[in-house]
């Protein structure tokens, strides 16, 4: 779906908020373990209760509401405003916001800003700071998956040979295990300390404000944990092995999925290259499953549509710092970045823990009607002030 609000000025480029229509399933088997039907959409204890409430359904009716409310007090835009909402990004998004993105590209070569779905203002602390912290994304991390495939002689598992198809695939996945990339912090994160500095202690503000020296206290730190190791390099995850059907009989074939998600500055073509050279096996070979996506470009933080978001940002929710992150997952807004690739962000306006942030894909997903008032206001604000 895709609303053009035409604006009176054509020489402003237009502002593009995002948002997608389609939801997860909910798994089978644990419809019983909700509190209120996952479809139902229904309202209890100052809750809407149901699948999408919070992925992604209030920022669709949060936009849509927010240019309504505009309406109804006259307001015209000069820059043209576009909403466009893509009905399959939970599975890659090539046929909503592939075919959105083909033809505002015709209408509008040119952005002023992309927004979409992305961080949300934390309220349980980030890099040890009490205030709520809004994280807006400025990139994300490509993906790309690996097939690893090795043959060899079948048989009796009686007389193995010294080394099976299944053991080659199997060291060709330890080496690439053993040898993670090499972490950095200019994927994104490095902005993110930079932005934290004045609020944190004065210890770990100096080491926030000299990264060039402390970086590698930075990253051992971060690498500790998968959730902030994901921030620093590409990751390595094996998915899928396969191969044999009997235990006692020697598989010809054998195969492994390897899952990369690229930290921007590294490409698809370099990554098969690394992988290639860490197996080091003429005998395995390597090939990409899939088209893949490259990460997305950096957008900058020190231009006038970041500096717009920013403070609107801080108009609706003033007691919130503003920090600049790298999306681990994928969103629509990598199909819109080649149209604005200074200025697409991604956030959700929105007041949240991490328990709410693990509910959205889970059981009792549900949105505080009282934060669904302030993504109206964000929205509503976010396009006054774009004017």
């Amino acid at each position: 779906m895709l609303y053009e609000w035409p604006g009176t000025d054509a020489t402003l480029k237009p502002l593009l908020l995002l948002a997608h229509q389609d939801v997860v399933p909910v798994l089978p088997g644990t419809e019983a373990q909700w509190t209120r039907p996952p479809f139902g959409g229904q309202q209890a204890g100052g809750y809407l209760y149901g699948r999408g409430a919070l992925d992604d359904k209030l920022n669709v009716l949060g936009q849509l509401e927010a240019v309504e409310c505009l309406l109804r007090t006259g307001f015209r835009p000069r820059r043209t405003v576009l909403l466009a909402f893509g009905h399959d990004e939970e599975t890659m998004g090539q046929r909503g916001a592939g075919a959105l993105a083909a033809l505002i590209g015709q209408r509008y070569p040119q952005l002023e800003m992309v927004l979409d779905e992305g961080g949300t203002i934390k309220t349980d602390g980030v890099a040890g700071i009490r205030q709520p912290v809004a994280l807006v994304g400025i990139s994300e991390k490509g993906y790309l998956s690996v097939v690893l495939s090795a043959t060899g002689q079948g048989g009796h598992s009686s007389m193995p040979p010294p080394l099976t198809s299944v053991g080659r695939v199997a060291a060709a996945v330890a080496r690439l295990e053993a040898a993670p990339f090499p972490a950095r912090l200019d994927g994104g994160i490095g902005s993110t300390f930079t932005y934290l500095t004045p609020a944190v202690p004065i210890g770990q503000r100096l080491v926030f404000a000299n990264q060039w020296l402390f970086g590698p206290l930075i990253i051992k730190k971060l690498a500790a944990a998968p959730a902030t190791n994901a921030a620093v390099r590409t990751t390595t995850a094996p998915t899928i092995i396969s191969g044999g059907a009997k235990d006692n009989v020697l598989p010809i074939a054998a195969s492994a999925t390897v899952n990369f998600r690229l930290l921007p500055g590294d490409s698809s073509a370099a990554v098969l290259r690394r992988v290639r050279e860490i197996i080091n096996d003429p005998l395995v070979q390597v090939r990409r499953l899939g088209a893949g996506q490259e990460a997305s470009p950096v957008s900058r933080t020190d231009n006038a549509a970041f500096g717009t978001l920013h403070r609107t940002i801080k108009s609706v929710f003033p007691q919130a710092l503003v920090a600049p992150y790298t999306v681990l997952g994928a969103t629509d807004a990598r199909t819109y970045a080649h149209l604005c690739p200074q200025a697409t962000y991604r956030f959700s306006p929105l007041l949240m823990d991490q328990k709410a942030i693990d509910s959205m894909h889970g059981t009792n997903e549900r949105l505080r009607t009282a934060a669904y008032r302030h993504v109206i206001q964000f929205y509503a604000a976010l396009i006054r002030n774009m004017q």
